[in-house]
Parts: C-alpha cells; structure tokens; sequence
C-alpha cells in the first residue's frame, strides 16, 4: 500500500494517512477483514499471540488474499519480494498451479496501474476506481475459487456451524463483485465493516448460536443484527 509510484493514486486530496498509508487503497479492506477474523479467533492464534495457525481454514484462504497478490506485484515489476517471504516457502505455496489463473489476473492488475503511473500520478478519476475495482474482484473471485478445493482438509475442522458460515462467505463475494464493491479504508469508515459475528460458530460446544457470549459489549440490536448477517451469508 505504500508503494511510491502508485501511492499518489489512493492518497486523499488532504493528504491523510493511516499508519503511514494512504487510506484510499483498496487493499485495506483486507486488513479490516484479517482484523476481525484475529479477534473472533478465526485464524487459530492464542489469546495475545497473532500467529497464524496452521489449520486454520480462515488462515489458509487469506494466505492466497495476501500472497497471490505480492508475488503477482513482483510479476509485474512493481517491487521485488522480500527475503523472508521467500526464505519461508510462501513464494513456493503461491506458485502452485492452481493458482496461476488469480496470479495472473493480479499481475495484470497491477501493471494497468503502473501504465497509469507512466501517464502521471494524479489521484484516480471515479471511472477509473470503478475499473480499478472490477479487476480486483475479479483476481479476489478466482484466488477463491481456486482456494476452496485446496484446502477442504482444513474446512472440515470447523464446527458444522462455522462451516455453512465459512461456505456462504466465499459464494457472497460474487455480490460484492457484480457491485465493484469498494474495499478502501475511507470507504469502509463510513459505512462500517458489517455485523461480523465475534466468535467461531458452534465452537465450544455451544451449539449454533454463540455469536454472543459473556463479557461481549453487544446490545440487543447489536445481537439482533449479527444473527441477520450470518443468516444471510449462509
């Protein structure tokens, strides 16, 4: 996101940044999800620690939402990939050919937008945000697409709840695709990140709906629209 020659693209007109980042980018949306999928323990980490775990389903499909489009950001030319990424094996994973469709689609995302930097680094017209949108909801849809298969082995650890959840999840993107759904932090500020429910469902032996539990700051319209949510997803 804070790549020099694309970041003029995603940075506001007052120049606000987050962390250093503009908050236009689109793969902030990202980081929102990952947020709540870490603090609802989705990703399979320890009360403190904010490693991913292994088998975690919701940890191996967001492995190909961060990875494919790094290592298809080195395709294009845009930057070079880090030491420890490679040295970890995650170059390896990404290349698999399973893969190589989404990979594709991301490096042709990116170098649609290096071509833009060619032409000047003025912030992106609204049509071209639209574009820019379409074509990374199209590379996200077929990163999952290719993912789901891979990792069934993981899918099937989670509680029978969690996984009609998890299984609606990836089908709703193709709404949020037909809609070039924006995914910016400015974006998501405004409108919120949804009604996520705050724990695995079905975990703990606590039947279907534990979307709520003791000590959760949730009013009843807060509960209320949470069960909508994962009633719609499913």
């Amino acid at each position: 996101m804070g790549e020099k020659r694309l970041a003029p693209f995603f940075t506001r007109s007052d120049g606000l940044l987050v962390h250093g980042l503009p908050s236009a980018h689109f793969l902030w949306g990202y980081a929102v999800t990952l947020d709540w999928e870490w603090r609802s323990g989705r990703i399979g980490c320890e009360v403190g620690d904010s490693s991913i775990a292994p088998e975690s389903w919701w940890g191996r499909m967001n492995y190909t939402l961060c990875a494919l489009p790094y290592v298809a950001a080195a395709d294009a030319g845009l930057l070079d990939l880090a030491s420890e990424f490679v040295a970890s094996g995650g170059a390896e994973e990404a290349s698999r050919p399973e893969f190589a469709e989404a990979r594709a689609l991301w490096a042709e995302l990116w170098r649609n937008l290096l071509r833009r930097a060619s032409a000047g680094g003025a912030p992106l017209t609204d049509r071209e945000r639209d574009t820019l949108f379409f074509e990374k909801w199209k590379a996200h849809t077929a990163t999952l697409n290719a993912s789901t298969p891979l990792y069934s082995a993981e899918f099937a650890l989670l509680p029978v709840a969690e996984q009609s959840f998890s299984a609606g999840w990836t089908r709703f993107v193709e709404v949020l695709a037909a809609m070039h759904f924006r995914t910016d932090l400015d974006f998501t500020a405004q409108t919120g990140a949804g009604y996520l429910p705050p724990h695995v469902l079905g975990a703990a032996e606590q039947g279907d709906d534990n979307t709520v539990r003791g000590g959760d700051t949730c009013s009843p319209e807060d509960v209320a629209r949470i069960q909508e949510t994962v009633q719609i997803t499913r």
